[in-house]
């Protein structure tokens, strides 16, 4: 963990904070560059040490990519099932198209109004 803005705090001050933390922290600071390289050692110390794995299962950071995948898992399960139970491949195709639009919605190859509108609601054009 790295212990940022260590520039803003005396010496003592950075040391007694790291003392309440749980996880081991390096003091840095971003600013002035001072730690920068007690981290780099520490994060290689990490890896090479075999305490880092990677994860089989992928990271999602964003709440709305998060939303419009688990939206198409439930359109692809809903396609399967509809193919068990029979449904002619019309129907199922119906779930399938939902989930190819919800998943283009991630990459960007489809966007709802909705979409759009949240988009550019957050940029100030014109002012």
């Amino acid at each position: 963990m790295a212990l940022n803005k260590i520039d803003l705090v005396g010496p003592g001050e950075a040391r007694d904070l790291g003392s309440v933390l749980t996880a081991p922290a390096v003091p840095i600071s971003a600013l002035t560059g001072q730690g920068i390289d007690a981290l780099e050692g520490a994060i290689l110390e990490t890896v090479l040490s075999g305490q880092v794995t990677a994860s089989d299962l992928p990271v999602v950071s964003n709440p709305r990519h998060k939303e419009r995948l688990s939206q198409a898992l439930d359109h692809v399960e809903a396609a399967l099932a509809a193919a068990r139970s029979g449904l002619t491949a019309d129907l199922v195709a119906i779930d399938l198209t939902a989930a190819v639009y919800v998943l283009g919605q991630v990459t960007g190859q489809t966007a709802s109004d909705d979409l759009l509108e949240s988009i550019f609601s957050r940029f100030c054009i014109g002012k």
